[in-house]
């Protein structure tokens, strides 16, 4: 959706929500009637205007809008969970290395897997699907033409008038000049205003923000008195006193953007009414009780003189109307009495009850007293910034990076311990390095994980320290060396498979090399050196080249103040891939994915989010770059893995589209007016025995919300439609 459909259905929200004060307004001075004044009726339309011009309004729990269904773009609320689960399903208990070579598995099998698709068979019901797309792009067109064929209306007839009014002739009778000056007396007025007269217009009005004019036809200047007059200059300078060219320059600009919604246009007719009478209103506060009859007769003779086919100018506001308007500001003349221009307090907390209730919105959560924050043992960051945030301590990191390695990421394990980890890719080949620091003994804590028992795996482990300086720092050389044997089990099968000749051979061997130091409190560690090799044979091997690389690392940290940061920003493919942790990493989020996620922050059957990431993928065949943040959400308070719901979101449609070829059991249904798509399938998950997966997927504007439900969930349906009534973040 691009941003001219955004703005036309934020300005079509703003214009329905609108009718809703409209009809407050109307129901208030229909009840009390004449019991409120002039100006508090036109001060009501103001608050029309206000919303009609601000689609952007804050939320809260007084709006008014709480009692209609929200399916609208509006900020979230944020709300506390403490995750039991990793954020980003990083193995805890393992080195640097582990971690690094996890996260590159699950990238590949989410590669892999949307690479699968086949795109290669047209998709017959695609142009039924965009259908709704297309009448919102060709309604917001319609919308825009309309804008700029009223304001090139509304610029020549401004042109028109200015190109006219150069012949009209500026009034210099002394006895007019006296009577304007003394009007400007009554109304505490400094401004020049000047009196123009001209036989092509009929009504009496005012024009010019800066440098107002007052314009009276010929043939009324000729024919009113003095008095007549005084009342005639007295109401246009009110309109000025009252701001009433900018009121109407309001209304202007609220007509051209709502032009599509004839209520709009009603709407500016009636306050224009309204604010012919509060200004009648003010005029007679100004000149007494006792002048109520002769004005109201100038108003009378005028309606004598002037003809229903008046020179109206837009961006005026005119002494006469018509005579429906007329007969109204009579009756409302008769009616004056002193001191009903002043607004009471009563009308005063009138205004902002209803101010706060008209010009907000409705929220989009119904928790709004907790901070949104998902906590997970093990933490992933895409910037040192980013990482700092959630360390407790001040802590250094090399300024030099040897040439070819650049930073990759950073993790925070649960013992709040920092893996700062760089990489270079050279010739088809991947070489990394770590950084590690700790407030703890890091060589207590290196020990401690290697002896971390390894699930359905036997291993053994050398452990080996032993001093070693470098440069002028005095620190501990570190080697680990562990070997992955067969498991009884796995015995058993070879024996089976008649592949005894292999039973003595390790499934892999691995050595770590570290370099660990403490200064001015702080433990840390470079890990220079990782090798590994597996039963079949193949060979990794991660290391520093030169020894001099290793004390240009140790001997340049600086304090994290003190670092170019630049140097500490991992490149566009790795931030694709972004854990969320609160609101600051779900607005970043939004930049990457490139719309305004849903993130509920609870499902019915008492299921809450405990991890959020973004991913980023490619569809090979379609050389398409997919986006998408993947929620997860588990039972409350439950350590069980299952049963979980990932809800997946996207704005690349091709999977979408073309899901009926690429699933087999694949079942289109109507929710509640929604059309989904749902299937299962079988996946393993992470676990050792299969389980099914239930899965529903449906598009909302140009959004795909894919909703996947892993092991025994009841209500799956009630789960989806609460998420397709959440409102975006």
């Amino acid at each position: 959706m691009n941003i001219l459909e955004k703005a036309f259905l934020r300005i079509l929200y703003s214009s329905l929500t609108s009718i809703i004060i409209v009809l407050i307004v109307l129901l208030i001075k229909n009840i009390f009637k004449n019991k409120l004044s002039p100006r508090f009726i036109h001060a009501l339309w103001f608050l029309v205007l206000i919303r009609l011009l601000m689609p952007f309004v804050p939320e809260s729990n007084l709006s008014l809008f709480n009692l209609f269904p929200q399916k609208t773009i509006n900020p979230a609320s944020y709300i506390s969970f403490n995750s039991k689960y990793p954020t980003c399903e990083i193995d805890e208990g393992k080195d640097e290395l582990n971690l690094r070579l996890k996260y590159k598995e699950e990238n590949d099998i989410n590669t892999s897997k949307l690479s699968e698709e086949n795109p290669s068979r047209p998709n017959k019901q695609r142009l039924f699907l965009k259908e709704e797309g297309y009448l919102i792009g060709i309604c917001s067109y319609i919308w825009l033409i309309g804008i700029l064929s009223m304001c090139i209306f509304i610029c020549i007839a401004a042109l028109r008038f200015n190109k006219e009014s150069n012949s009209f002739v500026e009034i210099s009778n002394s006895n007019i000049i006296r009577i304007l000056n003394v009007c400007k007396e009554k109304l505490s007025l400094n401004k020049k205003i000047l009196v123009y007269s001209d036989s092509t217009f009929e009504a009496p009005f005012i024009y010019g923000f800066l440098n107002p004019k007052i314009y009276i036809p010929k043939n009324i200047l000729n024919t009113v008195n003095d008095q007549q007059l005084l009342h005639i200059s007295l109401h246009e300078m009110a309109h000025y006193k009252r701001k009433d060219l900018f009121y109407n320059l309001l209304g202007i600009i609220a007509t051209i953007i709502h032009w599509f919604n004839p209520i709009v246009w009603l709407i500016m007719k009636e306050m224009k009414a309204d604010r012919e009478a509060a200004c009648d209103n003010h005029v007679l506060e100004i000149l007494g009780e006792n002048e109520s009859i002769p004005y109201g007769m100038t108003i009378i003779k005028l309606s004598q003189i002037i003809s229903n086919h008046n020179h109206k100018k837009i961006l005026s506001t005119s002494f006469y109307e018509n005579k429906n308007q007329i007969e109204r500001r009579i009756s409302m003349i008769k009616m004056f009495k002193k001191g009903s221009y002043k607004i009471s307090i009563i009308s005063v907390v009138l205004f902002i009850v209803l101010g706060a209730t008209t010009l907000t919105n409705a929220t989009s959560f119904k928790d709004k007293n907790k901070k949104f924050e998902l906590d997970a043992p093990t933490k992933r960051f895409n910037s040192l910034d980013r990482a700092i945030d959630f360390v407790d301590f001040e802590f250094k990191v090399p300024d030099y990076i040897p040439t070819g390695y650049n930073f990759f990421h950073i993790n925070l394990d649960e013992n709040n311990v920092i893996y700062i980890d760089f990489e270079k890719y050279e010739n088809n080949h991947t070489s990394n390095f770590s950084f590690l620091v700790s407030q703890d003994d890091i060589i207590k804590y290196l020990k401690e994980q290697s002896n971390v028992a390894y699930e359905d795996i036997e291993s053994s482990v050398k452990f080996n320290t032993k001093p070693m300086s470098l440069s002028n720092i005095e620190g501990t050389n570190v080697v680990i060396e562990q070997t992955f044997e067969w498991t009884e089990d796995d015995l058993k099968e070879l024996e089976k498979s008649n592949t005894k000749d292999i039973k003595n051979v390790p499934i892999s061997e691995t050595v770590n090399k570290y370099f660990a130091w403490e200064d001015e409190g702080i433990w840390y560690a470079l890990h220079y050196y990782f090798r590994t090799t597996t039963l079949e044979e193949e060979y990794h091997l991660d290391k520093l080249p030169k020894k001099d690389d290793v004390i240009k690392i140790i001997t340049s940290l600086k304090h994290t103040e003190d670092i170019q940061n630049d140097n500490y920003i991992a490149r566009k493919s790795v931030q694709d891939h972004l854990c969320i942790y609160d609101e600051r990493d779900l607005k970043e989020a939004e930049k990457i994915i490139g719309f305004i996620p849903k993130f509920p922050l609870n499902l019915p059957e008492n299921f809450v989010p405990t991890s959020s990431r973004t991913y980023h993928s490619i569809y090979e065949r379609e050389k398409d770059s997919s986006t998408s943040i993947t929620t997860t959400f588990h039972l409350k308070d439950s350590d069980n893995p299952i049963p979980k719901i990932e809800f997946i979101q996207t704005k690349n449609t091709f999977y979408y589209d073309n899901l009926v070829e690429q699933e087999p059991s694949v079942i289109s249904k109507t929710i509640d007016g929604t059309k989904f798509y749902t299937y299962e399938k079988e996946s393993k998950d992470g676990l050792e025995e299969a389980t099914k997966k239930q899965c529903y997927v449906w598009k909302q504007e140009d959004i795909i919300y894919t909703a996947e439900f892993i092991g025994n969930i009841e209500n799956k349906e009630k789960i989806v439609k609460s998420l397709v009534d959440e409102p975006m973040f």
